[in-house]
């Protein structure tokens, strides 16, 4: 008789260096704002959301530092500003 042993995932940055996403821009129009029940997690509103095709957005992270290494942002080819920054990081 054979056991299966379940899948593992290495998530290490020297196992996954570099990871690209990309997907196309997608607005909320209407989004889920309070909830009727919050023990039921009912929302208070419907959403309604558009996709826009041909409007991709692509991110890359990179892990490429060791440990103790200062993270850093690049966007589009350059250092974002002090305003730039704030939007993407926390």
């Amino acid at each position: 008789m054979s056991t299966a042993s379940p899948a593992t995932a290495d998530f290490s940055p020297a196992a996954a260096p570099t990871v690209t996403a990309s997907a196309n821009t997608n607005i909320a129009l209407i989004k889920y704002w309070g909830k009727v029940d919050e023990a039921l997690a009912i929302p208070a509103t419907s959403s309604l959301s558009l996709t826009l095709a041909g409007t991709r957005t692509t991110t890359t992270v990179s892990f490429d530092g060791g440990a103790g290494a200062a993270d850093s942002v690049t966007i589009n080819g350059s250092c974002p500003t002090s305003t730039e920054l704030a939007r993407v990081s926390r």
